[in-house]
């Protein structure tokens, strides 16, 4: 009885960490974002870090070379990263560890006041953009547009 409560002790924070659904899943050889990821993708301004922002921070829109609309992203606690729309979806073009986010007891995301990204999403971001970043007026027509791209 006491073997299986220190075993139970130790692995439960594998198995929690393990059932916590990601933001993302791998789709025909892409990863694509889902659940609160895809909705913040769509839906909130960059910059915004609202109640209903559920620890993802947008950083900056842009038009990609090839026309796709993307955007960087931070979650918290969680990655960085950079996705772009293909296809009707959010595809994760790039993800890095992101050293900012952090988890406090009970549960509770700390949120920092400004969105840093590390290094390798920054230039991620650089050989991708065409033009400079999207205005929070373009953000929001893209928003009401679905994000669908027209040819450049």
């Amino acid at each position: 009885m006491a073997a299986a409560l220190v075993i139970g002790v130790l692995l439960a924070p594998f198995v929690v960490r393990s059932s916590q659904p990601l933001p993302f899943i791998s789709a025909n050889g892409r990863v694509v974002a889902i659940k609160d990821l895809e909705e913040a993708l769509y839906r909130q301004p960059a910059g915004a870090l609202g109640a209903d922002a559920k620890g993802i921070a947008i950083g900056s829109s842009f038009r990609a070379s090839n026309g796709a609309y993307c955007r960087t992203f931070a979650m918290n606690p969680g990655p960085a990263g950079l996705a772009c729309r293909e296809w009707g979806e959010w595809v994760l073009e790039m993800l890095a560890r992101n050293p900012r986010a952090r988890q406090v007891a009970g549960q509770e995301t700390y949120r920092q006041a400004g969105v840093t990204f590390p290094e390798v999403i920054r230039q991620g971001v650089e050989s991708r953009i065409v033009g400079a970043p999207l205005t929070a007026e373009e953000e929001a027509t893209q928003m009401a547009r679905g994000w669908r791209a027209n040819k450049p």
